[in-house]
């Protein structure tokens, strides 16, 4: 399994998570909005996460999309709340070094 995470220089907010098994995507947090919820045919305007166990259909395999999400519980309002969120939501354990120095950029 591998992490993958995507931080923008200049939105304080935008985070991305990917749990990957090998190339497939396990499981996404997206602190982002205007993402459409294929299952549902709406548009979430949320923080959000497609998790495995929604998306699978009853299979034991890694689903094709991720089409179905859950709204981020409302008490996560920043990146460092989302990282220990989804780690403990994928029982993974809160690494030594965190929270993380994120990145940041500034206009020139």
């Amino acid at each position: 399994m591998t992490l993958e995470v995507t931080v923008r220089l200049l939105d304080p907010d935008y985070l991305m998570m990917l749990l990957l098994a090998d190339r497939s995507v396990f499981c996404r947090l997206c602190m982002t909005t205007g993402h459409m919820d294929r299952a549902a045919k709406k548009l979430v305007n949320q923080a959000h996460f497609h998790s495995w166990e929604a998306n699978r259909g009853g299979s034991k395999k890694i689903p094709k999309k991720l089409s179905q999400v859950e709204i981020v519980p409302s008490d996560i309002l920043n990146r460092n709340d989302a990282f220990i969120w989804f780690l403990h939501r994928n029982g993974i354990e809160s690494p030594s070094w965190f929270p993380p120095d994120w990145p940041h950029g500034q206009l020139i």
